[in-house]
């Protein structure tokens, strides 16, 4: 909802949602889980968190597609 309302795409925050997910299974912890409470959080800074969250699930998507490819 914070996605929407605020300008953002919410597909960015969605995947980083799985990933944060993907993090806490398998590690508990995870760069994932902190940038979304920044993002939740801290208004002031939302716009920047939201702009490093962006880069990382980008590549995220593109280590999901490499893996993909391989088995094709």
């Amino acid at each position: 909802m914070l996605a929407a309302t605020g300008g953002y795409d919410e597909s960015v925050i969605e995947d980083a949602v799985e990933y944060a997910r993907r993090e806490l299974d398998e590690r508990g912890e995870g760069r994932f889980v902190g940038q979304l409470f920044a993002f939740v959080q801290e208004a002031e800074q939302r716009s920047f968190v939201y702009a490093h969250l962006t880069t990382h699930v980008e590549r995220e998507r593109q280590k999901d597609d490499d893996v993909a490819g391989l088995f094709d």
